[in-house]
């Protein structure tokens, strides 16, 4: 997991989202990209478990215990894995690649819980700018 691409090139960038209830205001939120570490593993499964268990339930009829770990083993393997944190909180992860002319987008996992707050919306949205600016393309992954 040491090989997580840099897009940001700062700590933090600034988040603008809506808060529940606030209508047109915004709430004002910071948000890092935290380069995983194996330390981050057990997290980083429970986030993988907490945001596909219902959809794959939905899908299949049953959550697959074996189909689990191979997904979440192969996602480790292919490394380039940043934590989202907001205010100071994991929320969720990027899974970033850099190529030469590209920068190609494996995974984004959201916490059920922070979901529908625009924050993987924005990351996405600040990575395709900051490749953009760096004259390079994104590509989204597809498995």
């Amino acid at each position: 997991m040491s090989d997580s691409v840099s897009v940001s090139g700062s700590a933090a960038w600034r988040l603008c989202a809506k808060g529940a209830g606030e209508g047109l205001k915004s709430k004002r939120m910071v948000y890092q990209l935290v380069p995983a570490s194996i330390e981050d593993e057990a997290w980083l499964e429970r986030l993988r478990r907490d945001v596909y268990q219902e959809l794959f339930t939905a899908t299949f009829g049953s959550w697959d215990e074996t189909r689990h770990a191979r997904q979440f083993g192969e996602c480790l393997n292919r490394g380039g894995i940043s934590i989202i944190e907001v205010d100071g909180a994991r929320v969720g992860m990027i899974q970033l690649f850099d190529q030469s002319d590209a920068v190609e987008v494996g995974e984004i996992q959201i916490q059920p819980s922070h979901q529908n707050q625009e924050i993987g919306s924005r990351v996405l949205k600040d990575t395709i700018a900051q490749v953009h600016g760096q004259r390079r393309k994104v590509l989204l992954l597809s498995l």
